[in-house]
This record gives C-alpha cells, sequence and structure tokens, in this order.
C-alpha cells in the first residue's frame, strides 16, 4: 500500500509547522497551496466519518499542539462503513489541497483534503 515518495503525517506536519515558524503569514499562505499532489502514507485514529451526497470524509486525531482537521474524502459508502470510530488505521492517498480555515489567538486551524487510495 505504501507509495513511492509518500511522506508520513509525522513529515507533512513538519512542513507545514516548521516553515509557520519561518515564514512571514503571507508568505505561509502562498506555500500551502503548493503542497497539493503530495502523496502521503498515514497512521492516525478515526474521530468521526460523515457523509456529503455520494463523498464520505474522515476525520482523524492528529498530534500536536495545533489542530488540523484532515478531511479524507472516500467515495464509496462501503469503505466509509468500515471506519471506527477512535480506532487507528492506515492510510495512502493524495493531498488535494490545503488551506488554513481559521485563524484564532495567533493560531493557525488547517483543513486539508485527501483523496484515499487505500487503508488497511
Amino acid at each position: 500500500m505504501t507509495q513511492a515518495n509518500a511522506i508520513s503525517l509525522d513529515s507533512f506536519l513538519s512542513a507545514i509547522y516548521d516553515k509557520e515558524k519561518q515564514l512571514t503569514s503571507l508568505q505561509f499562505k502562498a506555500y500551502i497551496p503548493p503542497l497539493k499532489g503530495t502523496k502521503v502514507d498515514w497512521s492516525a485514529k478515526v474521530l468521526n466519518v460523515y457523509s456529503m451526497g455520494i463523498l464520505h470524509s474522515v476525520f482523524l486525531d492528529v498530534k500536536g499542539n495545533k489542530f488540523m482537521e484532515l478531511d479524507f474524502e472516500i467515495v464509496d459508502k462501503t469503505t466509509a462503513l468500515k471506519l471506527n470510530k477512535n480506532q487507528k488505521y492506515n492510510f495512502s492517498g493524495e493531498v488535494e489541497k490545503c488551506r488554513i480555515a481559521a485563524v484564532i489567538q495567533s493560531i493557525n486551524y488547517y483543513h486539508c483534503t485527501v483523496t484515499i487510495t487505500g487503508f488497511k
């Protein structure tokens, strides 16, 4: 299931958090969109799964002192129904988009959408 050139969740978070410390706010906002296309191979605990029409999304628990909403798009309902709350899974996929969703008390809250190509 591991994809060639895929990065771990820790590496992805470091890419965001480390850059955030190094760049101005304007530079950082320009840095986030180019993450599109990044191949990922992550392990994380499922917080919730919800449906938006034919798409099903997964919210994952991400360690660290900042919150990141990781929104995994799963096309088929059968796959979405197999994911259990508070259970850890290995996901592989590709980042579709990543943005700063909100800034509250100088803390950035991120929203990233990743298309899942496999999980176990």
